[in-house]
C-alpha cells in the first residue's frame, strides 16, 4: 500500500463503494459490506468532527490478504519477560486428559527468530473474568472455571496475552481439528 495522506482532492473525485446506514451518535455503530476484490481506504469518523473515538474494523477475506494501518503504530513499550508455564488441559479434552497444549511449544521452536522490535508491537489483550450469575448450575461454573485457569496459565501474573501468544494458542487448537480446511490464523 501506499503510506502518504490522502489530499481533500482524493475524497472530492472519489466517490464512497460503502458507508453506515445510520449516522447517529450512538455507542455502537456496526456496518457489514461485502465489497469486491480491490484496494479500499477504510476512512473511520466519529459523529462530531474533531473528537478522538476508537474503531474496531474486522476484516473477513476467502483468501490470506495483507492489510495495514497507515499511521498509529500500536505497540506497547513493556519488556518482553519470558514466563515458564505448565501443560494446559483443554475442557474439551477433559475426556482425552493426555492431549495437552504447552504455550511455549512453538515459542520454544522459533526462539531468535522473532526480533525485539516486533515483539514490542504485539498488542496486549487483558481479560476480565465474568461474574457468576445467580442460580446457575455447578457444571457451568466449573466450565468456566477452567477457562479462567487456562487464561491464566497463558496470560502469568500481568494477566495479558500479547496478539503473537493468542495466535499459537488458536493455531494450536486449530490443528487439533483435522476437518477444518485453514491454513490457520495470521497477524
Amino acid at each position: 500500500g501506499n503510506k502518504q495522506h490522502l489530499q481533500k482532492d482524493f475524497f472530492l473525485y472519489n466517490a464512497s463503494k460503502a458507508r453506515s446506514k445510520t449516522y447517529i451518535n450512538m455507542r455502537e455503530v456496526s456496518q457489514r459490506f461485502r465489497l469486491p476484490p480491490s484496494e479500499y481506504v477504510i476512512v473511520p469518523s466519529t459523529y462530531e468532527p474533531h473528537q478522538e473515538g476508537e474503531f474496531i474494523l474486522r476484516v473477513f477475506s476467502e483468501k490470506r490478504n495483507l492489510s495495514e494501518e497507515v499511521e498509529n503504530t500500536i505497540s506497547v513499550d513493556r519488556p518482553v519477560k519470558k514466563k515458564k508455564t505448565k501443560p494446559i488441559i483443554f475442557v474439551s479434552d477433559r475426556a482425552n486428559s493426555n492431549k495437552e497444549l504447552g504455550v511455549d511449544q512453538e515459542s520454544e521452536e522459533g526462539k531468535g527468530k522473532t526480533s525485539p522490535d516486533k515483539q514490542k508491537q504485539s498488542p496486549q489483550f487483558s481479560f476480565v473474568p465474568p461474574q457468576p450469575q445467580p442460580g446457575s448450575s455447578d457444571q457451568e461454573s466449573e466450565e468456566q472455571q477452567q477457562f479462567w485457569n487456562i487464561f491464566k496459565q497463558i496470560a502469568g501474573d500481568d494477566m495479558e496475552i500479547c496478539a503473537d501468544e493468542l495466535k499459537k494458542v488458536l493455531n494450536t487448537v486449530v490443528n487439533k481439528h483435522k476437518d477444518l480446511k485453514t491454513h490457520g490464523f495470521t497477524l
